[in-house]
């Protein structure tokens, strides 16, 4: 009898983590398509999730030792719910009501699938070849659908492409998440004749479409990161070769040819934004985030223990009016946020929001469970959100939570290697 029950305990628990792969399979490929469908299939997921761990409560302990992947989001679950409940409770009547309970639900969502995906993935339920194969192809999918869906709005918009999400800049951090671990992958698991083909073509690809969106510091960082993981890659495998060089030099030097005109555009704004800036201008799009930096920086000082969004806002105005900046362009972008994570973080969330933010990136950089770090996608991942966030705030977008916290549980399946077979 005990044998039937371990059985069927057994069968269900390898019916529902079936099912969950393949919803975590479909969430990429169809966040850049149309970003609701990647939402709803992630929500499902979590659901299916919150069952499986309430299953195996009798494995509870061997659940959360997995936990090295899902603490970092529980954390930042946890501060952007505490913080919202405070905020509510403080705010007045007549006051906005800027909270963060639906990123901290996500955050907290993506801990949980996390916990239960990867603690059933260690278990083998399923052969770990097989599921390797089903999320390289997921990631395959969502590069090839998203890029050719970028390449055709282009073709028919003059317009920055947005793919399935709501904003440029956002479509180019999350697109360039994703090829980054892509070429991380391939740089570390492909060893076939075709390695060096797949690396350049995704690189070209990705650095195109990070073209069109025309953010520029994803163009920058993107194309950095990318250099960076291709010479590794040739050194570690001993493959400097000028005929690589070459091959990659070229079509980027086509590629700038054939963007030259945004190249030549974003480059000029930069250098009017700066000079204008050293003027005392500051109502371009790099003088506001200068100044909103510098304000920031400064609310932190004066509240270290954090802020409501309303009474840091308050103090922020009040601050510039007493130094005469009243027509300062910080007053126009001061209820979005401060376009800098960190600053962001540290004059709303104080210093407990800002250790927070050093965990996760700490943590997902240099503990995340896969060996090394250039060629390793969740650090590479990881990293590339902390460069963007120098000029804008990430984590506490809805959209981009669903494609990052995927994104890492994803290459940590593909890229893991037991101990003892290694």
């Amino acid at each position: 009898m005990i044998s039937e029950y371990s059985s069927k305990y057994a069968k269900i628990n390898k019916i529902l983590f079936l099912f969950i792969l393949v919803l975590l399979s479909l969430i990429l490929p169809a966040a850049f398509l149309h970003e609701k469908t990647g939402r709803v299939i992630f929500y499902y997921c979590s659901y299916l999730s919150i069952l499986g761990i309430i299953i195996n409560y009798k494995n509870i302990a061997n659940i959360f030792s997995n936990a090295k992947i899902a603490l970092p989001f529980l954390f930042l679950g946890i501060l952007f719910t505490l913080w919202s409940a405070i905020s509510h409770y403080q705010l007045q009547a007549n006051e906005s009501k800027e909270l963060l309970f639906t990123p901290g639900k996500r955050m907290f969502l993506a801990s949980l699938i996390s916990l239960y995906v990867i603690t059933m993935f260690k278990r083998e339920i399923i052969n770990h070849i097989l599921l390797k194969n089903i999320f390289i192809c997921s990631l395959s999918c969502a590069f090839i659908a998203a890029s050719t869906f970028g390449i055709v709005q282009s073709m028919l918009s003059p317009e920055r492409i947005l793919l399935g999400i709501n904003r440029a800049t956002l479509t180019a951090y999350a697109y360039s998440a994703l090829s980054i671990a892509i070429i991380s992958i391939i740089s570390r698991e492909v060893s076939s004749k075709f390695k060096y083909s797949l690396l350049i073509s995704t690189i070209l690809i990705s650095i195109y479409v990070i073209f069109l969106t025309e953010t520029r510091s994803a163009i920058i960082i993107h194309a950095g990161l990318s250099m960076i993981l291709l010479g590794y890659t040739m050194w570690i495998d001993k493959k400097i070769k000028i005929s690589y060089v070459v091959l990659i030099l070229s079509p980027l030097i086509a590629l700038s040819i054939v963007n030259s005109t945004i190249i030549e555009t974003r480059f000029k704004e930069t250098t009017r934004d700066i000079s204008a800036y050293s003027q005392g201008n500051d109502n371009t799009s790099l003088g506001a985030r200068f100044s909103m930096w510098k304000v920031g920086a400064f609310s932190f000082y004066e509240h270290p223990f954090g802020a409501t969004q309303s009474s840091r806002n308050h103090f922020i105005r009040d601050y510039l009016v007493k130094n005469h900046q009243e027509k300062s362009a910080v007053f126009q972008f001061l209820d979005v946020h401060l376009h800098n994570e960190i600053i962001q973080y540290s004059s709303l969330f104080g210093v407990m929001g800002l250790l927070v933010l050093l965990y996760f990136y700490v943590s997902l950089i240099f503990t995340n469970g896969i060996s090394g770090i250039i060629r390793n996608p969740i650090s590479m991942i990881v990293i590339s959100t902390l460069l963007y966030g120098m000029t804008d705030v990430l984590l506490t977008s809805i959209e981009f939570i669903v494609v990052i916290s995927t994104l890492i549980i994803v290459s940590y399946m593909i890229c893991y290697k037991d101990k003892k077979t290694t």
